[in-house]
């Protein structure tokens, strides 16, 4: 199953005076306007990975878990 998300890539740096201890997140949105007021906000309007324009349109791709094999119960 497939639905379009609007991704914002995020940088968050919990401790400023240790910047090895940064965490990148990624979050996804379903309207672009949530996502950019969102980007807007935090001052990062830019992907700050790649340099690139935020809360761009993507696929999303779900996961189905597979049954289990009958010789596995």
């Amino acid at each position: 199953m497939k639905e379009f998300v609007y991704v914002l890539y995020l940088i968050t740096v919990p401790d400023i005076l240790d910047l090895d201890n940064m965490a990148f997140h990624r979050l996804a949105f379903e309207n672009q306007e949530t996502c950019l007021e969102l980007a807007h906000t935090l001052g990062q309007e830019i992907d700050p990975s790649a340099r690139k324009q935020q809360c761009q349109k993507i696929i999303a791709y779900h996961r189905v878990p597979l049954p289990k094999p009958d010789f596995m119960d």
